[in-house]
Order: C-alpha cells, then structure tokens, then sequence
C-alpha cells in the first residue's frame, strides 16, 4: 500500500488513484505507477475530456452518459449528480 506521501506525488504529477490502483494491479513498481505520465487520449471525444475534468467527471462517466443516450456536449457540460 502507498504512504500518504507517495500519493501526493503521484496527485502532483497528475495520476489519478484509479490509475495508481490499476497500474499496481499489473505489476508496475510503486515508483513507475506514481511517477509515469498518463498518456493523452487520442479519440473521438478528445474534445470533451477537458470539460469533463472541469466538472469533476471522469472519462468513465462520460461514456456512461453517451451510452444512456445524452449527446457529448450535454455529456461533458452537465453537472454531476449530488455535485
């Protein structure tokens, strides 16, 4: 398990715990999990992945609302629920 001071770095290189989380789930070392960059996404709802992190949304989230039938603006704009 992380220290709480591992976890800040990786919250300062900009990794999510999720990510942490799976990384280690697949082997990588403490040190590589915090510290490697996550590699930009390249696809076709780039463009609404900025919004999202404005609103506190994850990219999981909204493909969940893309799939219960919202459009990606409305995806990507709408508040989160209990926000």
């Amino acid at each position: 398990m992380l220290t709480d001071a591992q976890w800040k770095v990786a919250e300062q290189n900009g990794i999510p715990r999720q990510y942490v989380r799976n990384r280690l789930q697949k082997g990588w070392s403490e040190e590589r999990a915090i510290t490697d960059p996550v590699r930009p996404y390249k696809g076709l709802y780039k463009k609404y992945y900025h919004k999202c992190r404005e609103i506190g949304l994850s990219r999981e989230g909204f493909n969940k609302r893309l799939r219960m039938g919202m459009t990606p603006e409305q995806a990507a704009t709408e508040p989160k629920r209990g926000a």
